[in-house]
């Protein structure tokens, strides 16, 4: 196992060169040191790890419940370059680069993603920029002391999964430290608690500036891909408490006051949202009421919806429904039956791989609450003789979508859900049923 080499500090930036055009995270032009007399946040004891993972919001990814990974990286590795050697660290902030060497992608560069083991710390998976050959990576929290062993497995992300690239592996020796093999090098460097103190100071700056351009009033936007969700800026509110839970963990109170905010706005926004939904909801037609698209050539009718093992037993046994697709069905907790007619004067075809029923896209469910989730296309059922995703003029078929996650169509009243199908002049909406004896 070799040892990871303490940098000499003036040779930090050397030692690893960014390189310009794969760097993930361009630094913004203000961030500059905050002068002592702009305000920060009083000083707390640092949390753990452990308590930072119990403590992130449902809002966060898999990934930033671990170790969320701020717009500010760049800026922070750079800081970090200014922290004395350390023989051991106590719950820092600990920031990476990550460089391969290679070619992974036939014609651009790899998507990495690295997972790193911290000395006792369980493994955590960090996703990188697309199409680069380095990337940055951090965490908050870290403790480490000499002779703890740490491992970061290196691989690209390919549409199908994982393509391993190597791992490096060394016991430290003090922080910052390097190590590399034949394929990849790592630079890690660490920031300490004043410096710490200093940047969460500047995002609980940036979480307030974005706070202000939150509307007092939220409204329900049924043409936008999020129902309206961008327009209330809460998003952006995220961003930047993301950024502090980054540097000093989710269990930190001053990261939780702000939490707690952002959930009373959350539940605002669903309270505008719902009222949307129960608006639309009232001027469509009942349910089972054929939709005619008529520029696309195409009517769809929600036939059914079933729910649960049962239900979904002879879709998942079903041979036909290869590859992602049978996965989706394998995660799948409900299914929609949609009869499909080609009501034009051109063929139209039925692709369940990319969502799409001729020039129909993005199907989607909408939740009473305003909330999407995507109903998954995997299976299609022609009335031809011979299997196919095509429809002539004046054929029928069916068009299988599925639900996945915590979506449960047969839950509400019949219709309070609705399907989201977007065509040439944007979405339109189909009430969904409630559960069939037989869909």
């Amino acid at each position: 196992m070799k040892t990871l080499r303490a940098l000499a500090l003036v040779a930090s930036l050397t030692t690893l060169p960014l390189i310009a055009a794969g760097c993930c995270c361009p630094i913004a032009d203000d961030l500059e040191d905050a002068s002592p007399e702009l305000p920060t946040l009083p000083p707390e004891p640092a949390t753990t790890a452990e308590a930072s993972r119990t403590k992130a919001p449902p809002w966060a990814s898999e990934g930033d419940r671990e170790a969320p990974q701020p717009h500010t990286i760049f800026h922070l590795f750079e800081k970090a370059a200014k922290t004395e050697v350390a023989a051991a660290i106590d719950r820092d902030l600990l920031v990476c680069r990550i460089a391969v060497e290679g070619r992974y992608d036939v014609f651009l560069a790899p998507d990495l993603s690295a997972t790193l083991t911290l000395g006792d710390r369980p493994p955590f998976t960090i996703r990188g920029t697309e199409d680069s050959n380095d990337m940055l990576a951090s965490a908050p929290l870290v403790t480490l002391k000499a002779g703890d062993r740490v491992t970061i497995a290196v691989a690209d992300r390919d549409a199908t999964g994982l393509e391993h690239i190597g791992e490096v592996v060394g016991a430290v020796e003090a922080i910052p430290f390097t190590l590399s093999t034949d394929k990849i090098q790592v630079e890690c460097r660490r920031l300490d608690r004043d410096g710490v103190e200093t940047e969460l100071s500047r995002a609980n700056r940036a979480a307030e500036a974005a706070l202000k351009l939150v509307p007092e009033r939220f409204e329900g936007h049924p043409a936008d891909s999020d129902w309206g969700y961008t327009r209330t800026g809460i998003g952006f509110v995220k961003d930047e408490v993301l950024g502090m839970a980054a540097v000093v963990g989710w269990a930190d109170t001053r990261v939780g006051q702000w939490i707690d905010h952002i959930d009373k706005l959350d539940a605002r926004w669903r309270e505008a949202a719902t009222i949307s939904v129960k608006r639309l909801r009232e001027g469509l037609p009942p349910a089972r009421t054929p939709v005619v698209f008529e520029a696309e050539g195409v009517k769809l009718t929600i036939e059914g919806v079933a729910c649960g093992e049962e239900a979904l037993a002879s879709l998942r046994a079903n041979p036909a429904i290869p590859g992602i697709a049978a996965q989706r069905v394998k995660a799948a907790r409900c299914l929609a039956r949609v009869a499909v007619e080609n009501t034009g004067m051109r063929p139209i075809n039925a692709f369940p791989m990319i969502n799409a029923i001729g020039e129909l896209h993005s199907l989607r469910f909408v939740e009473p609450d305003g909330s999407l989730s995507p109903a998954l296309f995997v299976h299609f059922e022609s009335e031809a003789t011979e299997p196919s995703s095509t429809l002539d003029p004046g054929q029928r078929g069916v068009a299988i979508l599925v639900t996945q996650g915590d979506t449960i169509l047969a839950d509400v009243d019949q219709g309070a859900r609705l399907l989201s199908v977007t065509g040439r002049s944007g979405p339109v909406f189909l009430r969904v049923l409630q559960r069939d004896r037989n869909p």
